[in-house]
């Protein structure tokens, strides 16, 4: 206990002005709450914290442009801005490519009209060299040739106007008048298979020197749709006249005809 006096105050009848300690117009304190079974004391003034006096205000990066954060924004119209410019890019790049292949072909075709070509024909003999004793070796393999009706057909050109018989053995240089697409009806002697128009001309010569009869062959005429004839004349496709000569032949596309000029 202290030895100073001590003043008692009155508990009744004492009133308290607080209007100078009243929180400005506007503005009201929260008081913290206090729990427990004691009184506690009262919160000072400092301890209250003001309602209403907080920073309300949008901080500057929280801008926002149409709804959206202002950032967000430009990068939007940026990536935008990229896309357009990449279509258009890409459109104008595929016309101009175009355009160019398009000019292109036309100046190639218009070159290549222009272009002057140069052929070198060479005439070249059908016929059958002529055997001599060393064309033929021992050791090459026995020919044989297609069945007929396997071929369709055959060459029957011919490689001059004027086709001589080979000459093998004793047979007579005979020379026969050559025409294709001609054919001579009648006066036949004989027929069968041939696979050229040289085999069928020797065979007409061939005919004369081996019969020496009074009716000769004079000319023959070949057919070249060798399957054709298989089917309709047993596979025979040349026949050897005992009269051949141009004024009585007629036209055939399909066949050959040649006569002896020195009948």
């Amino acid at each position: 206990m202290s030895n100073l006096p001590e003043v008692a105050l009155p508990t009744t009848g004492l009133e308290v002005d607080h209007s100078a300690s009243a929180p400005p117009a506007g503005v009201n304190y929260v008081a913290p709450h206090y729990y427990g079974e004691q009184q506690q004391r009262l919160p000072s003034k400092g301890e209250y914290a003001p309602v209403g006096s907080e920073d309300r205000s949008v901080p500057k990066d929280s801008a926002t442009v149409c709804g959206v954060r202002r950032s967000t924004f430009w990068l939007t119209v940026i990536l935008a801005i990229v896309v357009v410019a990449a279509a258009v890019g890409g459109g104008v790049g595929g016309s101009m490519a175009v355009s160019n292949a398009r000019s292109d072909a036309q100046s190639g075709s218009s070159g290549s009209a222009r272009e002057t070509v140069t052929v070198t024909a060479t005439v070249c003999s059908t016929s059958a060299p002529e055997p001599t004793s060393t064309s033929v070796s021992e050791d090459d393999p026995p020919y044989v040739p297609k069945e007929a009706w396997r071929v369709n057909s055959i060459n029957g050109s011919c490689p001059t106007p004027v086709m001589q018989n080979t000459h093998v053995d004793n047979r007579p240089d005979d020379k026969y008048n050559c025409r294709e697409g001609r054919d001579f009806g009648g006066f036949d002697i004989m027929w069968f298979t041939s696979y050229t128009l040289q085999a069928c001309i020797d065979a007409c010569s061939n005919y004369n020197v081996a019969n020496k009869t009074q009716t000769p062959c004079k000319g023959v005429a070949l057919a070249l749709d060798l399957r054709q004839q298989y089917y309709v004349n047993g596979g025979a496709n040349c026949w050897l006249k005992s009269e051949a000569n141009e004024a009585g032949s007629s036209e055939k596309k399909t066949n050959t005809f040649a006569w002896l000029e020195n009948q």
